[in-house]
């Protein structure tokens, strides 16, 4: 077995290197796909033959070990350990919660350990008396010999990494991958040479050694600066004799002397060297925030809603990357999609919903998973040829009348009691042939949202619902707190395939994309081990999350990517996260729950975890081996920072920007700055006025009732009878106020007693405990006023005077009726205005924020509304 190490110190001159003619035929394995890249950017002739078969690191650890990373055998995991834990008896219940929740860190650590060679029975050597373990390492050791008596997947990788693979069985998975690029593999090739392996992994370690000890020959062809070897030196601790590498290091040099450079300053600095100090007018730049980042940075090169854009001549790169990926997922899901998160998407929605409505042995609902099924399109109506989809705002106006219901029988009961009171109560205010007007005020509960419905409507959403139910129905089996893993997701499957939305909806081609992968995905879950239904929620969420996927293929590459960056030419370089927190880089974390100690003894027994403790040792020599690396090589480069972001705020800029002298700039000061063209509003208000007829409902908005809101607040009366027929209060709050006036009207109106007065009133709002009714109703049931005035509102039909204290809840008498008299007096005017306005093809009105804005039915739609709070 042939090890061999050889180094170079300048990524774009391989060709002057002793080595390039024996290397570039040779089989190439790259530590990062930025490192797989730039090589073949760089030297990759297919006509010479050069460079051509070359792969990433985990192409190839994806290929020898593809079930095990698969995210459908991490979720069958996931549920084993799941339920281990949840039938794991102790009477410590803190600790077990601890347990709960931890549930994917726990299984991070044991499939960690368990690739490293690491066995349950380890625990008892390094801790034999059992006095040096936490409770948490004892439950933890435990936990994880149970999982490996159930799931024999855990023994099955560890025998299969001791047995390793032939050198045949690896070209063949090599072959597998050049397949998929329409190539074929040449079985000659007995040499693999090494990239980007300036620190090694214990997973790198045990595959890279599996490779050696198949039989190739390995070279490691590493970036080594023999000029600062203080820095450059760390790498040599990971590729060396004590982890059965070579201490034996070819150090070359391929360099052209040019003049000193910022990154030979750089370092120099920490060498102790003195070094000529050229002038640089590299700045770095400080952003305030995320956003100033995100448009100043990267919408310019990425306009968001543009078709799906891949820039060669631009690279994004942080110290934070994770972080600013997560965020950006929400702007360019397009760019994720190798890792895609199914819950963006209305499917993963529908599934991660519907998972979440069994609770024991009884079916739950709340208003998060009918807004997200009803959204989703997976409910449909074949009859009436509907989708519960059109049906999202209809539902969001009922359900206040379900406020405090949970479980199916509730909900039943509830459905059932509000249509019978549109048959008993609300039809008695309704007429054939009555116009807007009438609709609008002649019955006190036009104002309520879910009484202010057709009993159609309700039918409707109530057929959805009864749908969603017998979808859940037919997934669970709620004689049962189990089910076999395969026999779930085959009922998952079957539900998915009868109720596809592609059958009967038009849906966006990126929509029919995720529904077929989806669909793809589910089928290799297969498993005989029994899961929890009370543990399928979280553990649905988290495979459809996209966090059991590794892309190899960020949007923002991560600092330690840097190096694949060297060998690309004509590129502009972003690097961000050049704070106190971004550099020097974090420390590798202890695997919870370990503690360190407990690491280390693992250590002694398991010599490939100190890989772990070195690169922990070595975080500041990579820190500068990387930032040497961006500042001698990139070219084109801007340096930034950004002041605020997520939970971190008034960041100071890393130390090594100090230490480089370079000048601070805010990014308001910089030159050039992108102009951000508007995306254009999909919604073309004047064309919504067109086909909504203004013109000819000119006479209905004259009318005094909604001139009132207009001259309250014309963004008001915008939303109240242009975009919407009549509006409706949808708040509890404004609820409460309604609540009120019915008690008085019904006083006022009938011979009951306060008590009959209170029950009658008290039945139609059964989502209020009995207290908060006869609270509010004894408050204000001997206030009820004078007998009703009826005053004449269209045609014939004259209605209560009263109508205005629902139409305007919450404010005083007094404020209310001048509002109404300046209406009065104004009439004309305000007539003429409005009307001017409208057909002016003003989009929105303006508004008038102010108190009233708390009674207005649209606050959470204004942006310009005032909330109490302010």
């Amino acid at each position: 077995m042939k090890i061999d190490v050889y180094t170079y110190d300048d990524p774009k001159r391989w060709k002057h290197h002793s080595q390039f003619e024996h290397i570039k035929n040779a089989i190439h394995i790259c530590a990062t796909k930025n490192m797989k890249d730039g090589i073949v950017e760089a030297y990759q002739d297919d006509e010479a033959d050069e460079f051509r078969n070359v792969f990433t690191f985990r192409e190839l650890m994806d290929e020898l070990l593809s079930e095990w990373n698969s995210p459908e055998d991490q979720l069958k995991q996931y549920l084993t350990l799941s339920r281990i834990i949840h039938r794991y008896a102790t009477e410590k219940k803190e600790l077990k919660d601890a347990f709960r929740n931890n549930r994917s860190e726990i299984l991070e650590t044991i499939r960690f350990l368990t690739f490293t060679g690491v066995k349950p029975a380890d625990f008892l050597r390094i801790d034999p008396a059992g006095e040096y373990l936490t409770e948490k390492e004892k439950l933890f050791h435990q936990i994880w010999f149970e999982v490996e008596e159930q799931d024999p997947t855990y023994i099955g990788i560890r025998k299969q990494l001791i047995k390793g693979w032939s050198m045949l069985e690896v070209k063949s998975k090599l072959n597998k991958i050049l397949q998929k690029e329409h190539k074929s593999f040449d079985y000659t090739i007995n040499k693999i040479v090494l990239h980007g392996f300036y620190f090694v992994t214990p997973e790198q370690q045990i595959i890279l050694q599996s490779l050696m000890k198949s039989g190739f020959e390995m070279t490691f062809f590493n970036f080594y600066d023999q000029r600062f070897s203080d820095t450059f030196d760390f790498t040599r601790a990971f590729i060396s004799e004590q982890f059965q590498w070579t201490d034996y290091w070819v150090i070359e040099s391929n360099r052209k002397l040019e003049k000193e450079t910022l990154g030979t300053a750089f370092l120099s600095a920490f060498e102790g060297e003195e070094a000529v100090k050229e002038s640089t007018d590299q700045e770095v730049i400080c952003y305030d925030s995320f956003h100033e980042f995100l448009n100043q940075v990267i919408i310019p090169y990425y306009p968001i809603g543009k078709p799906k854009l891949h820039r060669k001549d631009v690279q994004l790169i942080a110290t934070n990357a994770d972080m600013l990926n997560d965020i950006l997922v929400q702007y360019y899901p397009d760019k994720f999609a190798e890792s895609r998160n199914f819950l963006h998407y209305p499917i993963g929605q529908f599934i991660s919903k519907i998972h979440q409505m069994i609770e024991g042995s009884s079916l739950v609902l709340n208003e998060d998973i009918l807004i997200s099924t009803f959204s989703s399109g997976w409910l449909y109506n074949p009859i009436s040829k509907k989708n519960a989809r059109d049906y999202t705002y209809v539902l969001k106006q009922l359900l206040p009348f379900f406020g405090n219901c949970r479980n199916v029988h509730d909900w039943d009961e509830r459905f059932s009691d509000l249509l019978r009171y549109y048959d008993e109560v609300i039809a008695a205010f309704e007429e054939p042939g009555d116009n807007r007007i009438v609709t609008s005020v002649r019955s006190p509960f036009s104002k309520i949202s879910h009484f202010a419905l057709t009993k159609k409507q309700v039918e409707d959403v109530q057929y959805f619902y009864e749908q969603l139910i017998f979808i859940a129905q037919e997934l669970f089996d709620l004689k049962q707190e189990e089910a076999s893993i395969s026999d779930h997701f085959q009922k998952l499957l079957t539900i998915l395939e009868e109720r596809n939305p592609i059958r009967h909806s038009n849906l966006l081609l990126d929509e029919v994309d995720i529904i077929v992968k989806l669909n793809e995905k589910l089928k290799n879950i297969k498993d005989d081990n029994f899961f929890l239904y009370d543990d399928i929620g979280e553990a649905i969420n988290v495979y459809l999350s996209g966090k059991l996927s590794k892309s190899e293929d960020p949007f923002i590459k991560p600092f330690i990517e840097v190096d694949g960056e060297a060998f690309k030419k004509n590129k502009t370089i972003h690097l961000t996260g050049l704070d106190e927190r971004g550099l020097p880089l974090d420390e590798f974390s202890t695997p919870w729950p370990l503690q360190e100690d407990t690491f280390e003894k693992l250590s002694i027994l398991h010599e490939v975890l100190e890989l772990n403790t070195l690169r922990n040792k070595s975080v500041k020599q990579i820190s500068r081996y990387l930032l040497f690396i961006a500042l001698e090589f990139l070219g084109t480069i801007e340096l930034s920072w950004m002041r605020n972001y997520l939970d971190r705020t008034n960041l100071k800029p890393a130390v090594y920007i100090y230490q480089l002298g370079l000048k601070i700039k805010d990014s308001r000061e910089k030159e050039n700055q992108p102009k951000i063209e508007p995306r254009p509003n999909t919604c073309e208000f004047t064309e919504l006025e067109a086909q909504s007829s203004l013109e000819e409902g000119l006479s209905d908005l004259k009318f005094a009732d909604y001139l009132i809101e207009y001259n309250q607040c014309p963004r008001r009366f915008y939303y109240s009878y242009i975009l919407n027929p009549s509006p409706v209060f949808i708040d509890d709050f404004n609820h409460q106020f309604m609540f009120t006036e019915l008690i008085r009207l019904v006083r006022r109106s009938t011979g009951l007693t306060n008590q009959q007065v209170i029950q009658t009133v008290s039945d139609l709002f059964p989502q209020w405990t009995d207290y908060k009714k006869q609270t509010i109703a004894q408050t204000y049931i001997n206030i009820t006023g004078r007998g009703e005035t009826l005053e004449e509102v269209s045609g014939n039909t004259s209605v209560s005077k009263a109508r205005k204290n629902i139409q305007l809840p919450g404010l005083s008498n007094a404020i209310r009726n001048r509002l109404v008299d300046n209406t009065i007096e104004n009439k004309a005017k305000l007539e003429n205005g409005m009307v001017e306005t409208i057909m002016g093809n003003t989009a929105t009105l303006l508004s008038k924020p102010g108190f009233h804005c708390r009674f207005c039915p649209h606050l959470d739609t204004c942006i310009e509304g005032e909330f109490p709070i302010d």
